[in-house]
């Protein structure tokens, strides 16, 4: 399943399955969808293929014995849309979801150290690592909550992001995607 593949942070690319070697591509079976990154999940559709015809014939069989073969033409439409012209809405769109992971990450180094999120190459998911936030065996509780749990949020501010995205008067990476620290400084968490 690659309907996330769209959805990169700049600096990274997306390697489809299908472009591996013969050996791994030969039992395999990709699914892409515009419905993840363009947010059309509605149209229900999807690309599906794979390198050899017995597979694809079984996969054909299952889909059509299931009775998810049909597709509408708003679907194809929108497929087409997306593809064809949705590559400026989605370059602003990964910056954006680039924007928020960074602000996590700030959030989590300001307030919970403790927290480390895994190198992170695209969506809009994130993993965290939350097995030293606590001592072995300590229960969760009230007395050793970090503070934030029981005060209105406010949006991290030492790295110079907020939750709009880059503060302007704060942060000498506003103009250059590229500048964007790997990390606050404080941990390993970085997108």
């Amino acid at each position: 399943d690659e309907i996330h593949c769209e959805l990169t942070y700049p600096g990274h690319d997306y390697t489809p399955w299908a472009t591996l070697p013969a050996e791994y591509v030969k039992n395999s079976v990709s699914c892409i969808s515009p419905t993840k990154a363009f947010n059309i999940a509605g149209i229900q559709i999807a690309n599906i293929y794979a390198a050899e015809p017995d597979i694809l014939k079984k996969m054909d069989r299952a889909i059509n014995d299931n009775e998810c073969c049909d597709v509408n033409i708003f679907g194809v439409t929108a497929l087409k849309a997306a593809y064809g012209k949705g590559g400026p809405w989605l370059d602003a769109l990964r910056n954006y979801l680039y924007h928020n992971a960074r602000t996590v990450c700030c959030f989590l180094e300001d307030e919970l150290p403790g927290v480390v999120v895994p190198p992170l190459e695209g969506t809009y998911l994130m993993w965290l690592d939350c097995r030293w936030a606590l001592r072995h065996g300590e229960p969760l509780g009230k007395t050793n909550c970090p503070a934030w749990w029981y005060r209105p949020w406010k949006a991290p501010t030492s790295c110079g992001w907020t939750a709009a995205g880059p503060c302007v008067t704060a942060s000498p990476w506003k103009d250059s995607p590229s500048a964007w620290p790997p990390s606050c400084g404080k941990s390993t968490a970085s997108p």
